[in-house]
Order: C-alpha cells, then sequence, then structure tokens
C-alpha cells in the first residue's frame, strides 16, 4: 500500500509543472512491452508510414505530405524494479504546403537516439506500471 500511495504522489507532483506547446515531432514508441522481470531483455523493431492530407476548407492552407520510417526499441531487465532501454529510429516526410498563393516544397528528418531508465513499482497478472525517465 505504501509503494501504491508513493507512485501516486510522484505521478500527482509531476503534472503540476506544466508547459503548453504547438509543435510535435515523430518519434519511437518509448517502451519495448508492458511489463518486465529480472533477466528480461526484449526487443522490437517496427516500420512507420505517414500520411497528412488537408484541402483547406476551414483554413486558407492545403497540405498533402507522406514519409515514412523505421525504428528499433532493446531493453534489459536490472531486477523485477529496474530496467534500462535503448531506442533508435529514423524518419523523413516530404510534400507541398500551399498557402496565400505560394506553393511551399517541404521536407523533414527527424533522427532519434533515446536512453531510458525504467521503473516498475506495480505489477500483477493483469496489469504494471512503468515509470520511465530519460530525453
Amino acid at each position: 500500500m505504501k509503494k501504491l500511495l508513493f507512485v501516486l504522489v510522484i505521478l500527482i507532483l509531476s503534472t503540476a509543472a506544466s508547459a503548453q506547446q504547438s509543435n510535435f515531432s515523430f518519434q519511437t514508441p518509448p517502451i519495448v512491452s508492458p511489463s518486465f522481470k529480472d533477466g528480461q531483455t526484449d526487443s522490437k523493431f517496427g516500420l512507420v508510414y505517414l500520411s497528412i492530407e488537408d484541402d483547406g476548407t476551414l483554413a486558407d492552407t492545403k497540405i498533402d505530405m507522406s514519409g515514412g520510417g523505421i525504428n528499433f526499441s532493446a531493453r534489459k531487465a536490472l531486477s523485477d524494479y529496474f530496467a534500462v532501454d535503448f531506442s533508435a529510429g529514423v524518419f523523413a516526410t516530404s510534400g507541398d504546403v500551399k498557402t496565400s498563393g505560394l506553393n511551399i516544397k517541404q521536407e523533414m528528418t527527424n533522427v532519434n537516439i533515446n536512453f531510458n531508465l525504467e521503473m516498475q513499482p506495480f505489477k500483477t497478472k493483469n496489469t504494471s506500471m512503468i515509470i520511465f525517465v530519460g530525453p
């Protein structure tokens, strides 16, 4: 019970300092699987496809972009409560943005490499909670 109370207090305190942002990024999922146990090693590989289209009905901007990427994630459990993980991915998209009479060719590339520390304070047969800290 004390463990659960500790986790709830941490979650409540961590949401007190929040900021509003209007940017976004494409990134690999932060964890490999929803739970882990001592000595377990997990990994996964993924492919991503993205298509963004806006015909300009609500605003005077038409967007037609598409792209894709690959990602890899791995985790090593150090105990039933702690693990380290690594993830890396490359994502690229390109397309056209038409606004105010301008035709703009836009390209975006995102390369990410992350190392995280994971803590699993709560785990049952059907439920687990993982808190991860990293970039």
